[in-house]
């Protein structure tokens, strides 16, 4: 297993697969309505893209908390911000750019992200429900120019019990 994380982590287990396979592809976004092309990422990329977002995550994750993650699903930048807020430490929530705005701002103030990660189309609608603007990030430009990154140590209070994920539903009453 991986230095990056404690075994039973879930990026400990991505950190393994980057490590025994780092060549092969991790994530095959096909061409769709948008995407006039197929876009392919192999674990060692996955793997560096979201050392670079767990770095830029570090300075607003200091012990157990949640970051907001609004992202196109079928860009690759998700699953390294994904995996950027596991390694970091944290718990993520993904928005979905077609929520209402009620309902973003609704789950940004019961989540009360550490921070958001977004894209610049994400930025404004994350400024409109609330977000404070220094603690979005855009991940896109965070990325940018960020040859390597090497892994932080994994935080000390993060244990195989901790939250990973939240996950919000409308059910019958649409909140």
């Amino acid at each position: 297993m991986s230095r990056e994380a404690a075994p039973g982590l879930l990026h400990g287990f991505f950190a393994h697969a980057a490590t025994t396979w780092p060549h092969r592809v991790a994530v095959d976004v096909p061409p769709g309505r948008l995407r006039p092309s197929r876009h392919r990422t192999t674990y060692a990329e996955l793997d560096r893209l979201s050392n670079v977002v767990a770095r830029a995550l570090a300075p607003f994750v200091t012990g157990e908390c949640i970051v907001a993650i609004l992202l196109p699903r079928t860009a690759v930048h998700l699953y390294a911000a994904q995996l950027g807020v596991m390694k970091a430490g944290a718990a993520y929530t993904c928005l979905d750019l077609a929520f209402p705005d009620e309902r973003l701002r609704d789950t940004i103030t019961d989540a009360q992200p550490a921070a958001l990660l977004t894209d610049a189309a994400g930025r404004a609608r994350a400024l409109a429900a609330g977000m404070p603007s220094e603690r979005i990030i855009d991940v896109v430009d965070a990325l940018h120019g960020h040859a390597h990154a090497d892994p932080a140590p994994p935080p000390h209070w993060l244990t195989p019990s901790s939250l990973a994920y939240v996950v919000y539903t409308s059910g019958t009453t649409g909140r």
